[in-house]
């Protein structure tokens, strides 16, 4: 029962409490945002969660791992939209990481990040039979 219920979750991989607000925020209460900072992906949490969605940011994680994280989070959690906020953005780090299986892709200062999260998070949060 909780597999199930956890299953339309946002789970936001970030150290930075205004980034998990602005989501929760985002979210409107739609579904549930877990919100977790790591530097190695978690695998139980991915296979009890199987969230919807999956918001990595990327400011608290090594540069040359964070294809390596991306691969092992799609690896362990399949199914998961995953949207990419990057500290620094470059055409050569968005083209690796949708390479690795990532959907969405913002950078962090970029001012439509609300609107993006708003939209994601209400196509989640609408029940699996609208999919």
């Amino acid at each position: 029962m909780e597999r199930s219920a956890a299953s339309h979750a946002v789970l936001v991989v970030s150290a930075n409490d205004a980034l998990a607000r602005l989501i929760r925020k985002a979210a409107k209460g739609r579904l549930p945002v877990l919100i977790r900072q790591w530097t190695v992906p978690d695998r139980e949490l991915l296979r009890q969660m199987r969230p919807k969605l999956i918001v990595i940011d990327d400011a608290n994680s090594e540069k040359d791992e964070r294809v390596w994280m991306l691969t092992q989070i799609k690896r362990f959690a399949p199914d998961s939209a995953i949207f990419y906020l990057a500290a620094e953005h470059t055409t050569q780090l968005e083209r690796q990481v949708r390479a690795a299986g990532v959907a969405y892709y913002g950078a962090r200062d970029d001012t439509r990040l609300y609107a993006v999260a708003d939209k994601l998070c209400a196509r989640f949060g609408e029940p699996a039979a609208a999919h």
